[in-house]
């Protein structure tokens, strides 16, 4: 890509980080303290005492774990900017959690530190609003206006996205990096990069998790469907044919030919769950208030969840029957219900049903 674009810059490879770091004006930090062992005791040790974390790396109880053995590393590495690389410089950091380490830095380590993600940004504004901190909330706000600015003129040519990878669309467009037309024509590429790769994913474990909701969200409910039910490799429904009960770490765990290789155990690629539930079925509780907006489709032909949320049982299911969808919502508190055909409800606690003519 250097060559490619005629930067006229030099790699070097070194394992002395002093070396590395000195008379720099930019570091960029991607480590990743403890590897995949200490990744997997960040979720096990607290859901041993009932914390169920979908991610362990940035959240809850996990999150400080990993963010104790991040902490006492970056700030060494703190220690060795201050010492050796240019005076004032600058480290971006990628590393999780993103929000601790990057207050650590600027806090404890000394060294001005920029965490690189829009998303943190976007929340840090939108806890201060929960908080009543009117002014930290304006300021995180303009960081976030920034980083999406940051992003399109980075990683796009006028809001375009060019690229042949399904990944470099599902997050923009998941964490609302493009704007009308953009998203459209974004969500538009996506869908024929999956339909041109045979209704197959080629996401990795950040972009996996969203790939049928931004499908869905944005009129391609079809497509998000056919990876759903695809029963080739790479597809959820391979790892069935193939006998799985639970989720694998990688997509062929057990080949062709039965020999069986990684983790048969593990939530990466599962977290196409989460769509099952806020997808499939609509089940979705945003601070303390509900909505069900389900995208069901014929091509699987029912589907019902449950969730014992923070406020109460909710439950969605829907079926279809002959010319009609027929639905049934129950729900504890009060609750909007959107249906496929448009129509909005608000309703109070209780159980509801609904037709939907085809």
């Amino acid at each position: 890509d250097l060559d490619a674009n005629e930067i006229p810059i030099t790699i070097q490879a070194t394992t002395d980080r002093r070396e590395a770091f000195r008379n720099a004006r930019y570091i960029i930090n991607c480590v990743r303290i403890g590897g995949l062992e200490g990744f997997e005791t960040d979720i096990e040790i607290p859901l041993k005492y009932g914390v169920d974390q979908c991610v362990g790396d940035t959240l809850c109880t996990g999150g400080i774990m990993y963010g104790q053995r991040v902490i006492a590393a970056l700030l060494d590495f703190c220690k060795d900017i201050r010492e050796v690389a240019e005076p004032g410089a600058i480290m971006l950091n990628y590393s999780n959690p993103n929000a601790m380490a990057t207050w650590a830095c600027n806090k404890y380590g000394g060294v001005k530190t920029i965490g690189l993600c829009h998303g943190e940004i976007h929340g840090e504004m939108q806890i201060a609003e929960v908080l009543g901190k009117s002014e930290d909330a304006s300021r995180y706000d303009e960081i976030a206006k920034n980083a999406k600015k940051a992003y399109r003129f980075t990683c796009t040519k006028d809001g375009k996205i060019e690229s042949d990878r399904q990944c470099e669309y599902v997050r923009p467009i998941a964490f609302g990096l493009l704007d009308g037309d953009e998203n459209r024509q974004a969500a538009d590429a996506l869908n024929e990069l999956v339909i041109k790769n045979g209704y197959h994913l080629n996401t990795g474990f950040l972009s996996t998790p969203d790939l049928c909701r931004v499908l869905a969200e944005n009129s391609h409910v079809d497509t998000a469907y056919q990876l759903l039910l695809q029963k080739e490799c790479p597809g959820w429904l391979y790892e069935v044919k193939r006998g799985a009960t639970t989720i694998w770490e990688t997509w062929d765990g057990v080949r062709p030919d039965g020999t069986v290789h990684d983790s048969l155990n593990h939530y990466s690629y599962g977290a196409v769950c989460g769509w099952l539930f806020g997808g499939v079925c609509g089940i979705h509780l945003e601070a303390g208030k509900i909505t069900i907006h389900p995208y069901p489709h014929p091509s699987l032909g029912y589907a019902e969840a449950k969730w014992l949320s923070p406020v109460g049982e909710i439950r969605s299911g829907w079926r279809y029957e002959n010319d009609k969808l027929l639905m049934n919502i129950a729900v504890p508190i009060p609750a909007q219900i959107m249906l496929p055909d448009g129509t909005k409800y608000q309703v109070k606690a209780g159980a509801y049903s609904y037709e939907v003519s085809l």
